[in-house]
């Protein structure tokens, strides 16, 4: 008597399931007598791949700035140019005049919404 059936049978030192899986002592793995390994890094054959589109690439295209959530909300607050006043260079010649340029160039960029 045959220890084989049409879904699966044992032999020796493997399990076979359904003629395709085989499951091999030590904890090894075929597939149509193709090692492969689950969750492990070796690669799959592309060929054995099912199911797989017959193209990848995607195709050009672009998207409004409406589609993505709050991006033009979050563009608008980035900081530009334009939002603090021009702060000339300083030309202090002393700690006095450098502390009121500093604090001149600190009220500017509070007015901007920049510095609390």
């Amino acid at each position: 008597m045959s220890n084989r059936s049409t879904k699966n049978y044992r032999e020796p030192d493997k399990w076979v399931v359904e003629g395709e899986l085989a499951i091999n002592a030590p904890g090894k793995i075929t597939k149509n007598g193709q090692e492969i390994e689950l969750g492990g890094t070796k690669a799959v054959d592309w060929n054995n791949v099912q199911g797989k589109p017959s193209t990848f690439a995607p195709s050009s295209h672009t998207h409004p700035i409406s589609d993505i959530t709050n991006l033009q909300t979050t563009l608008n607050g980035k900081l530009t140019a334009s939002k603090v006043a021009a702060q000339a260079e300083s030309t202090a010649t002393d700690v006095t005049g450098l502390k009121n340029d500093l604090n001149a160039l600190l009220a500017k960029l509070k007015a901007a919404g920049i510095r609390n």
